[in-house]
């Protein structure tokens, strides 16, 4: 049963401040639609960015490159204070509630100019998978924007744009939208397949490939067929190409949806996103376990 969480709307407006700068800061920036949309995971927040930045908890930038954002935003000194904060608070608000929840990292990544329209369609991916509330997906419980910061990978490992973990799930998202070499897409199918799948006693792991069109997507399709053999490659220091790491390689055995990948082609690019998430309500609150009172 769902709770109306009205009389509660101070604390879950705390929340979507919290959730909202948790998210600029996992990223290291954010566009205005995308932030306003972290931020409906406790309620509407249409505008949340602009506040936050009244508040000084966000600074503005003009962005050039792109059609579709034409500003983005990055967390300032007051709003890393109020997010570190009310991060514990966040935290303990979130497991009641049933909302995902994003810690903050160590270090916050910097803006990057070559990778940004890259990375935009991975925070509305991200975005995206944490308000979906179906059967198939699972509600989101924890999510890494950076992953790199948190999953253990060894050195040289193939590291996801993101993993959402869910209760019965750990999801890694990857947005392809650039043709990849022999050696790249054969360590990409060799780690996915060793890494995905139901391992015993832990929850099933899941790839989501959400390729720009067909084209990028057969990349992986043509390599991951049963029989072929692939392997771990990792670049090389000195020259800059691929090596292969080990003579063994890898059969695939297993089709991707036999072993929980999903390889696709997105449909109407950003504009298809864009779409998505305004069409996308809030994530609405579980029935409440304690009082409210105890998170003021």
């Amino acid at each position: 049963m769902l709770k109306n969480y009205a009389k509660n709307a101070r604390l879950h407006g705390k929340f979507s401040q919290h959730a909202a700068l948790a998210f600029v800061a996992a990223w290291g920036w954010s566009s205005g639609v995308v932030i306003d949309a972290a931020g409906t995971l406790s309620g509407k927040s249409r505008g949340l960015s602009t506040r936050l930045v009244e508040n000084g908890f966000l600074k503005t930038y003009q962005w050039n490159r792109s059609n579709h954002i034409k500003y983005y935003y990055t967390i300032t000194k007051s709003g890393i204070e109020f997010a570190a904060e009310t991060h514990d608070w966040a935290r303990d608000f979130a497991a009641v509630n049933g909302y995902p929840f994003s810690p903050m990292p160590d270090k916050i990544p910097a803006f990057k100019s070559h990778s940004a329209v890259h990375d935009l369609y991975c925070q509305m991916l991200c975005v995206i998978g944490l308000i979906k509330n179906s059967d198939a997906y699972g509600r989101a419980i924890i999510y890494y924007a950076t992953p790199d910061l948190y999953g253990n990978f060894a050195a040289g490992q193939k590291v996801p744009d993101l993993i959402i973990e869910r209760e019965h799930y750990i999801d890694a998202i990857e947005f392809e939208n650039s043709k990849k070499s022999r050696p790249e897409l054969l360590n990409f199918v060799d780690h996915y397949y060793r890494w995905s799948g139901r391992k015993e006693g832990g929850k099933q792991r899941r790839v989501f490939v959400y390729c720009i069109n067909q084209q990028i997507a057969n990349q992986f399709l043509g390599i991951w067929k049963l029989d072929e053999i692939v392997a771990p490659f990792a670049k090389n220091k000195n020259g800059g190409g691929w090596i292969q790491t080990s003579e063994l390689g890898t059969k695939i055995e297993y089709t991707p949806r036999q072993r929980s990948v999903y390889i696709q082609t997105m449909q109407g690019g950003m504009d298809g996103l864009l779409r998505d998430i305004s069409a996308r309500g809030k994530l609405e609150a579980r029935a409440q376990i304690f009082e409210a009172d105890e998170y003021v």
